[in-house]
This record gives C-alpha cells, sequence and structure tokens, in this order.
C-alpha cells in the first residue's frame, strides 16, 4: 500500500468518524453504554461473519469468471471487487457507483474493458437470479404471512415479482451469460472474425454482430 491509498484510508476513516460523532452528538452517554451492555454480541458476530462470506462468494464469483482467460488474475484482485462496489454503492446517490467502480477496479487490475464489461453483467444477472431463487421459495413457503399483513396489496409483490422473474428468465434465454459468451467468443471464433472483430471482444459485441449480419 503506497503513501496515497494510505492517505485515503486514513481520510474514509476520520470522515466515518465525524459523521459518527455528529449523529450522536444528542444521546447521553449513558444512554449508548446501556444499550450496549444490552447488546447481544454473538447475534452481532454472526451477522459480521455473514457479510464476510457474502463478500467472499461475490470475490469467488469474480474469480471463477476471469481466471480461465487470465491465468495470472489473483483472489486478492477478484475480492477487491465486491469490496469497491460496497464503498461505491454506500457514497453515491441511488447506489449507482457500484457497477463503474467495479469496472474500473478490473480495468486497473488488466482486464480488457469488454471482458470486464461483459462478466460483470454475467455476474449481475447471477445475482438477480439468485434473489429470485430465493424469494420464490419465500414466497411459496410464507405467501400466507405476506398476505394477512399486506392484505390486497400483496397483489403488487406478485406482480413486481413476476416482472422481475420473466426479465431474469430473459435475460438468462438470451445469450448473456457465460456459457453463449464462450460458444460466441471463443468456440466460434470465425463468427467474430467474419463481421471483422477478434476474440477479444465482449459477449453483447460479438452477440449483437451475429445478430445484425
Amino acid at each position: 500500500m503506497n503513501w496515497k491509498n494510505k492517505l485515503s484510508l486514513l481520510v474514509v476513516i476520520l470522515v466515518g468518524v465525524g459523521i459518527f460523532i455528529y449523529s450522536m452528538k444528542d444521546v447521553p452517554f449513558h444512554i449508548i453504554r446501556h444499550e450496549l451492555a444490552d447488546l447481544r454480541w454473538n447475534w452481532l458476530i454472526f451477522a459480521v461473519l455473514c457479510m464476510l462470506i457474502s463478500l467472499l462468494f461475490e470475490g469467488a464469483i469474480v474469480y471463477v469468471l476471469l481466471k480461465k482467460q487470465y491465468p495470472g488474475f489473483r483472489f486478492r484482485d477478484a475480492f477487491r471487487v465486491p469490496l469497491i462496489e460496497q464503498l461505491f454503492n454506500g457514497i453515491t446517490p441511488f447506489q449507482s457507483g457500484g457497477q463503474p467502480a467495479q469496472l474500473f477496479a478490473l480495468l486497473q487490475s488488466g482486464i480488457d474493458a469488454g471482458r470486464a464489461a461483459s462478466k460483470m453483467l454475467m455476474k449481475f444477472v447471477v445475482y438477480q437470479s439468485m434473489i429470485v431463487v430465493c424469494f420464490l421459495i419465500s414466497l411459496v413457503a410464507q405467501f400466507h404471512y405476506l398476505a394477512a399483513k399486506l392484505h390486497a396489496l400483496s397483489a403488487l409483490v406478485i406482480f413486481g415479482f413476476s416482472i422481475h422473474f420473466f426479465c431474469n428468465c430473459w435475460a438468462v434465454n438470451d445469450h448473456v451469460l457465460a456459457f453463449f459468451y464462450e460458444k460466441a467468443c471463443w468456440g466460434l471464433p470465425k463468427t467474430c472474425e467474419a463481421v471483422g472483430e477478434t476474440r477479444d471482444l465482449s459477449a453483447l459485441q460479438c452477440l449483437f454482430h451475429r445478430k445484425n449480419r
């Protein structure tokens, strides 16, 4: 870690501590001490471990997606990607900075821009698909609880889930995932070359040319 990174880390820590102190300035200290005494530390530690495991899995997904094309790509570089995503999701409005920050982090690691963009799209589709699967299981198992709490509004939940579900199905079936990337840009390199492109195209670029030949 060079001096610029150390300085940036110090600034982030100081800003975070300052925001915390400012937000807690009107809360009496004895209340904070009482709440900390009643805190269930085992559940807090468990929650932190779950967060770390989630970040490790996200890093592993990035590593698996890029390791084949970039043998020198390290897991440490892959683990940086979800950490940077969470940081920029937290400091930008509507969490709009996470995806560009991931792309920039991969570019810093020596990944081609087209490949980095296509892999991040694959990661996003995998993430959204798992959300749909988990929510579907919850919906089937506990829909009666949802209906009892929301009554007529539960129909809107079903409607929103249906849109999310069909959008994910479209993404999977429209050749966005890794399987089609391999077929389009590695298994069939002549297809890309026929439109004047190289094997370094991203999956979306290659598929676009294939559809519009």
